[in-house]
């Protein structure tokens, strides 16, 4: 159980599961968001937990659309491939266009240009995987919501968004996500179709936060 971890062996935790180094800023808000899960209500909580996978999602996750994100398997960065604000812009514009929300619930954008347009951390994609981590918490939080309250139509009218994470560039390009957060997401996705909300609510407790959304 992450509760149970102290902080070296959470550090050693987070190393193996990105096989990068994090800065102290990215360790502590992670360390910040698993905590926060780990102390949420008991009912909330999945009753399975696997640690390093777990780990590695919030991480790679929690991250995305920064400059740590961006160096998430260390080959990606705005070194080797930088872009304009003005690129990001477009980036930003394009995949807010192409993922469309939940009902009610918009993007935030002064949120995400300022993660993914911030001095010495733009690159190629960033302002893409900024969107597409919104989007995927958003319709997260959509089918959570409907699992509480009984509305199964709620449920169903999330579920092709849901089936569609391992096609988002966050998910299934190698660049930005390892095999063990496809088979987190595959997890996800088998749950929400079989109507488990353990997997599904992992995946927000993890990636995702109140904060990062926009709910109507």
């Amino acid at each position: 159980m992450i509760a149970d971890l102290n902080p070296r062996d959470l550090d050693d935790l987070l190393s193996r599961a990105l096989a990068v180094d994090l800065t102290t800023e990215a360790r502590e808000r992670i360390r910040a968001r698993l905590e926060g899960a780990v102390a949420a209500p008991a009912a909330r909580r999945p009753p399975r937990r696997r640690t390093v996978v777990v780990l590695g999602l919030a991480a790679s996750l929690l991250v995305a659309g920064t400059v740590t994100g961006v160096h998430y398997l260390g080959e990606w960065g705005p070194v080797d491939h930088p872009a304009t604000v003005a690129e990001i812009e477009a980036e930003i514009n394009s995949a807010m266009a192409e993922d469309a929300l939940p009902p009610g619930y918009t993007y935030p954008v002064a949120q995400i240009r300022a993660n993914a347009e911030m001095e010495g951390g733009r690159a190629q994609h960033v302002g893409t995987l900024a969107v597409q981590q919104r989007y995927m918490c958003a319709w997260t939080d959509y089918w959570l919501a409907g699992n509480r309250s009984g509305h199964k139509s709620q449920m169903a009218e999330a579920l092709p968004a849901i089936v569609a994470f391992p096609k988002l560039m966050l998910i299934g390009d190698p660049r930005f996500a390892a095999d063990s957060i496809r088979d987190e997401i595959k997890l996800v996705v088998a749950g929400a179709k079989a109507g488990d909300a353990g997997p599904v609510q992992e995946l927000w407790d993890a990636a995702c936060s109140d904060a990062m959304l926009v709910r109507p």
